[in-house]
């Protein structure tokens, strides 16, 4: 069963570091494409669970700085121009934060998802989700009740209006 495993972690080890060579290779070559903020994040999302796979304390934390300066890269093109690739990237970014040890930090960044304009994302329920179990995780069970209080009724209006669009889009 190890061996097994072990296998098919190799695999996709060597799975991901193709695809993140090849994005990285077109993120360089094609600096003003369309698809860039795209590919920023699915580079992103790469380096993110490669980390995930190394046994070395350093060299995963080393990973998920790597992926957390490739979400930067992509925040830092303003999140005006690139809206939901902005919001995307700010939540992959907090987890990577977290994941490298910075729960604190991590926290506080998906906070940002309970105001506007970040709170207008689709990717805001995702998010106050991820805050609240950070919190719990941190036997912080009242504040993530609270997150959720505070926003439910929004974020499920949000989701909502999103299963709509889906139902409509399913029809034309």
């Amino acid at each position: 069963s190890d061996v097994c495993s072990s296998d098919l972690a190799g695999k996709m080890e060597e799975q991901l570091k193709s695809a993140a060579d090849a994005l990285e290779a077109f993120i360089g070559g094609q600096p003003k494409d369309p698809n860039i903020p795209d590919a920023l994040i699915k580079f992103g999302l790469c380096q993110q669970r490669l980390a995930g796979l190394m046994a070395q304390p350093q060299e995963r934390v080393k990973m998920y700085q790597a992926a957390r300066a490739t979400y930067e890269r992509l925040m830092g093109k303003g999140p005006g121009k690139h809206p939901l690739h902005a919001a995307q990237a700010t939540f992959e970014r907090a987890k990577c934060i977290t994941a490298a040890g910075d729960i604190n930090t991590g926290i506080n960044e998906l906070r940002k998802f309970t105001n506007d304009p970040l709170k207008q994302t689709p990717i805001a329920p995702q998010a106050v989700l991820q805050l609240a179990t950070y919190l719990r995780g941190q036997n912080r069970t009242a504040e993530a009740l609270d997150v959720f209080a505070k926003n439910r009724d929004f974020l499920e209006a949000l989701l909502a209006k999103a299963k709509d669009k889906e139902i409509g889009r399913a029809h034309v």
